[in-house]
């Protein structure tokens, strides 16, 4: 795996402090990225050797289960064979859910064209306020809405935000239940990194 120059500005990006957090007093340690010429970590299957996983949950190193939810555009969402999927369950109400969708929206920007697809299921009630928060946050990685929390179930999220990452091959390889910045942007950002 070739680590790229994008990826060390992803991870600084997505790091940055946003205006509402406080400034920290400690330097943040940057983990070391592994050797040019290394391997990727995880040996990644074909494609068409992809199995469908089933509604018993999401668990790392497993068959991504199925993604139900309704896009709230017409572009739909899904697992998409051959691209890494970060999914990301947030609600409306959360606040570590709208600041880990706005480091997503930097890795969807830096690393769309590389691979990776971005989806957020809001598990809100209503569908009426997402789009016009989607909008207010300038998000344009797909959206969905899981009113009836069916996604939510079948993959067993069992707090907002949960973030999964799933490989190219459809194979959960990572899994975040909260959001603490900016350990988990870091996190992903080495995580999906790994992948692409």
């Amino acid at each position: 795996m070739r680590w790229r120059p994008g990826v060390l500005s992803l991870v600084l990006l997505a790091c940055a402090p946003s205006p509402s957090s406080p400034p920290r007093a400690a330097e943040l340690d940057v983990p070391k990225m592994p050797d040019a010429g290394a391997p990727p970590p995880v040996a990644l299957r074909a494609t068409a050797d992809r199995a469908v996983g089933t509604c018993g949950g999401a668990t790392a190193g497993e068959a991504a289960p199925p993604l139900v939810a309704s896009s709230i555009d017409d572009r739909g969402v899904a697992i998409e064979p051959g691209k890494v999927t970060v999914l990301h369950f947030w609600a409306t109400w959360c606040a570590p859910c709208v600041a880990a969708m706005r480091n997503l929206q930097v890795f969807h920007t830096r690393l769309g064209a590389e691979g990776l697809n971005v989806v957020a299921v809001s598990v809100d009630d209503d569908e009426p306020p997402i789009p016009a928060f989607v909008r207010e946050l300038g998000l344009t990685y797909r959206v969905a809405w899981d009113g009836k929390h069916e996604a939510a179930e079948c993959w067993k999220v069992p707090i907002m935000p949960t973030t999964f990452v799933v490989d190219r091959a459809g194979i959960v390889r990572f899994v975040h239940a909260g959001y603490r910045h900016p350990e988990d942007s870091i996190a992903l950002a080495n995580e999906v990194a790994s992948l692409l």
